[in-house]
């Protein structure tokens, strides 16, 4: 863990370069290795952000800016080559969206306060989203499995 708040945001702006979804084509095992590698990192790396935007020393605009860039960059990467296993956890996100309202209360910054804004509606859509597919598939699956049965029986 970096001890000033230059290097935390330093560390910051590169974990948003690494999440660059252009650098990343998984073209080959060793990219998609890395790939799997970097979505199973985003629970920790959420979880040190809600961390970091709650400390004082990284209040200053240009340091906070840094941190939300790089959240912004690890919570849109979506990779079509990746399943529902890696999507970031309920819980994370959630507490990453109470974190971000209370520092757009607190900072001063408009930029800082515009970030944290747009980041919460995008993490509340995704929230949303969530929530409507989960009915959606719970209501699919008995008809599924209804029609399945049936068949199963027509073929005996």
């Amino acid at each position: 863990v970096a001890r000033s708040s230059f290097l935390k945001s330093e560390c910051y702006r590169l974990i948003s370069t690494i999440y660059n979804p252009k650098l990343n084509t998984a073209s080959n095992d060793q990219e998609k290795e890395a790939l799997v590698h970097l979505m199973t990192a985003r629970k920790d790396f959420i979880e040190a952000s809600v961390t970091t935007v709650q400390d004082a020393e990284m209040q200053k605009a240009k340091r906070l800016k840094e941190v939300l860039r790089s959240v912004e960059k690890v919570v849109g990467f979506d990779s079509p080559h990746l399943t529902e296993e890696f999507q970031l956890q309920l819980d994370s996100v959630q507490a990453l969206e109470t974190a971000l309202k209370s520092v757009a209360e607190k900072t001063d910054s408009d930029a800082a306060k515009n970030l944290c804004e747009s980041l919460v509606s995008r993490l509340g859509k995704d929230i949303m989203n969530r929530a409507t597919s989960k009915d959606t598939s719970s209501i699919t699956s008995p008809k599924q499995n209804k029609k399945n049965k049936k068949k199963n029986k027509k073929k005996k």
